[in-house]
């Protein structure tokens, strides 16, 4: 299982644009060194083309956008639990509680206590494992700010084991049963949450929050500029991509 899991990571990572544009660009190096000059000039203008593509406004928008769509924002439907998946953080005593977790983890634990707040009696759930060299849990990392947000010990349940959503989803099961609970995660990563969450016979209702393309819209020149933002916003997007494939050719999807 271990080797699984760090095969989907390893090779999910070097699919992303950077990554991938990086490999391309060292296929080219060899290329030209035993002189196949013209294979290497079109790797090397593949690269650029991809990543440039990639890092487009348009593009990653068009990416992202079916994503984030695929469900409307939390609408205080009672429910018994509210299930916060995690999204990363990072160890270090020098910081505060509120710097620990990373961005996607803020959102998501923060939309986790409006709609634990909007449900009197109910109990936040807080689900993340430790990394690979990491000392606490991103779970007990989300349950040190949620305390110092004013959420009491005894209203929180910990979840530390899963690596990956889809054994979020098995231990969640494990849990609740078939009690009512909202799944709070980042509005990109909802769809595939919610379909490997009904694969375990689960209902979740959908809390999509961290969402990253804009939809006022209004938009400028500077829509139009390649920038490292939008291409992260692409990376998300096909990291989600990849995942949802993954997902069903290990048939943890429902028919």
């Amino acid at each position: 299982m271990e080797l699984v899991f760090l095969f989907k990571k390893v090779v999910g990572s070097a699919l992303m644009p950077m990554p991938a544009a990086l490999i391309l660009l060292l296929l080219a190096g060899l290329m030209r060194r035993f002189s196949f000059r013209r294979c290497s000039l079109g790797l090397t203008v593949l690269a650029g083309v991809q990543l440039f593509l990639f890092s487009w406004p348009p593009v990653s928008g068009f990416l992202m956008m079916p994503l984030e769509n695929s469900y409307p924002a939390y609408r205080e439907q009672p429910v018994d639990y509210v299930v916060v998946l995690g999204g990363g953080h990072r160890e270090d005593e020098r910081i505060p509680v509120t710097s620990l977790l990373s961005s996607y983890s803020t959102s998501r634990l923060l939309e986790g206590i409006r709609i634990y707040r909007q449900n009197p009696g109910s109990t936040l759930y807080l689900s993340g494992y430790q990394g690979m060299t990491g000392r606490i849990s991103n779970a007990e990392a989300m349950r040190r700010l949620a305390l110092a947000l004013g959420v009491p010990e005894g209203d929180m349940i910990l979840e530390s084991r899963p690596k990956d959503t889809a054994t979020e989803a098995v231990w969640v099961k494990a849990h609740l049963g078939a009690n009512r609970f909202a799944l709070v995660t980042s509005a990109s990563h909802m769809q595939r949450a919610v379909a490997l969450f009904q694969g375990q016979g689960l209902d979740p209702v959908p809390a999509p929050t961290d969402y990253l393309v804009k939809r006022n819209g209004k938009s400028n020149l500077f829509a139009l500029v390649p920038s490292s933002g939008a291409l992260a916003t692409s990376e998300r997007a096909l990291h989600e991509y990849l995942g949802y494939a993954w997902a069903l050719m290990r048939g943890q999807l429902q028919p």
